[in-house]
């Protein structure tokens, strides 16, 4: 059995004890929480560190990034890691080594120190992607819910769950997905969406004036004022400003 040490992007600002309910029953630091949950066999050869994953924390199902990976756990119970958002890490060893360093140096919370060096907005951009299962077993009495769903992944292919929802209108859709992976009718995977980057714009001013051009103006434009503080700027800088 294979197990990952993972760090979880929730807040934890107090001390709490740590039970099955949670992740594990290990020991639990307010500064640097980590919990261990063993590699379904499915995924051994496909967990790395750095990865983003995500895991059972409670009732919740959360974002988490493997910090390390080992062949025994610290605790006699853990629960499975459900799914490798993405198969390429986002970290490397050397830089989940300086989020510790930083957690342990400056005493802040390890997942503070972690997000500090994730890509902005990830947390946001890791969406579920959700289609029918090739060899679904009978689909009899579902749901009108349900049916639903299935009608709309069988016209139109697999689809985002926030699309689903807006779709058919329906505010409980996770749920209602939940309950067909569990009937074994769909499978749901995890996907990093593009990030939207445009470039940035900026208006920049350049003198064109000699110093001839600039003494002649000082009378017209009087000083001080705010136009001659300007030209002066521009003067003096070697590179355009910007406005």
């Amino acid at each position: 059995m294979k197990y990952a040490e993972v760090v979880v992007n929730t807040p934890l600002h107090r001390r709490v004890t740590v039970t099955e309910d949670l992740a594990s029953e290990e020991d639990y630091s307010p500064l640097s929480p980590t919990f261990h949950y063993a590699i379904p066999p499915q995924l051994q050869s496909q967990a790395r560190v750095g990865q983003l994953v995500w895991v059972p924390f409670g009732p919740r199902r959360l974002q988490g990034l493997i910090l390390a990976l080992s062949d025994t756990a610290p605790v006699e119970e853990t629960r499975d890691l459900y799914e490798i958002i993405d198969p390429q890490p986002f970290l490397s060893p050397v830089l989940i080594q300086l989020a510790r360093w930083i957690s342990a140096y400056y005493l802040a919370p390890l997942i503070d120190c972690v997000r500090l060096m994730l890509p902005p907005g990830i947390e946001q951009r890791a969406e579920t992607v959700v289609e029918l299962r090739a060899d679904a077993p009978s689909r009899r009495n579902l749901t009108r819910q349900q049916r639903v769903v299935l009608e709309l992944l069988g016209r139109r292919g697999p689809q985002k769950l926030g699309q689903i929802g807006r779709e058919l209108k329906m505010e409980n859709a996770r749920a209602v997905v939940d309950q067909l992976v569990r009937r074994g009718l769909v499978i749901t995977r995890s996907e990093i969406s593009r990030p939207r980057v445009r470039p940035k714009r900026a208006r920049l001013v350049r003198l064109v004036a000699d110093e001839t051009q600039i003494e002649q103006a000082f009378p017209r434009l009087g000083h001080p004022s705010k136009q001659a503080d300007v030209l002066l700027a521009l003067a003096e800088s070697e590179d355009p400003l910007p406005t």
